[in-house]
């Protein structure tokens, strides 16, 4: 039986590259290394598993308020780790703007899941509530997707492998945006290359948040510092992978960025 979170993980997740981005940052910024890393909106907490592997001291706390996806996350994540593994991460189910639990070095919005918050007054009450839960230095982190082609009708489709169902398309679509309200819908298809079709098996209704409107939305919410780290090209411009901070770059159709702010 094909699971789709396998799927899922294989086409869009990269967890050793999620955490060694994020540790070094940090460490970048603060001189010393992350210990406790908040991941929200984590679904299937892969990236919180994955830090508690990394390294003896980590410490994750993973927050998402859909319930069935922590049970599978359960099953699928936290059956591999070892017990001293388990005892270092904690999953919440909770909304993010009213969870409560520890302060961490770290927290992660990844996957363009700021763009479930759709009006500006409940991410100024997010960021707020995301600073009070940070410890002294700690920041936030979050990926973007831009461009000017992901306004437009989008349409991905590559080639992804799992060792246990063979080959897939992944495919990526955009059902529509908005203008006025900057709202977009994407949905992930799945299809095997024997045939078999799973059709819109995760939809996504997101606001595409400017850099400038989140910088000055951090800024309000108290935080000191906020810097853009900008995908780079390959030698056939696409993206690279490798992400440094800058302060001024070219629009494209395309790009991935991380925003992050210092408390």
């Amino acid at each position: 039986m094909i699971d789709i979170y396998d799927l899922y993980e294989e086409a869009v997740q990269d967890p050793k590259k999620e955490v060694a981005f994020l540790a070094r940052v940090y460490k970048t910024l603060r001189k010393k290394n992350p210990v406790v890393l908040r991941e929200d909106f984590c679904g299937t907490f892969l990236n919180s598993a994955f830090w508690v592997k990394s390294k003896p001291n980590r410490k994750a706390i993973a927050v998402d308020k859909d319930r069935r996806v922590l049970r599978i996350g359960e099953e699928r994540n936290l059956a591999g780790l070892t017990s001293d593994e388990k005892k270092r991460l904690k999953f919440i189910c909770s909304d993010v703007i009213r969870v409560k639990c520890g302060k961490s070095d770290i927290t992660a919005i990844l996957n363009f899941s700021i763009g479930y918050f759709h009006k500006r007054e409940l991410l100024v009450k997010y960021f707020k509530h995301l600073r009070r839960s940070l410890n002294p230095g700690g920041i936030v982190c979050l990926d973007l997707l831009g461009g000017y082609e992901v306004e437009d009708d989008t349409y991905e489709k590559r080639i992804i492998s799992l060792k246990s169902a063979g080959k897939f398309w992944y495919i990526w679509e955009q059902h529509g945006f908005d203008p006025i309200q900057r709202r977009v819908k994407f949905t992930i298809s799945f299809k095997s290359t024997k045939g078999k079709l799973f059709k819109n098996v995760f939809t996504y209704d997101w606001r595409l948040w400017s850099i400038p409107e989140l910088k000055d939305i951090f800024q309000e919410a108290g935080f000191k510092h906020t810097h853009v780290y900008w995908e780079g090209d390959d030698e056939n411009g696409s993206g690279n992978g490798i992400y440094t901070r800058r302060t001024k770059v070219d629009n494209c159709e395309v790009w991935v960025a991380y925003l992050v702010a210092e408390k």
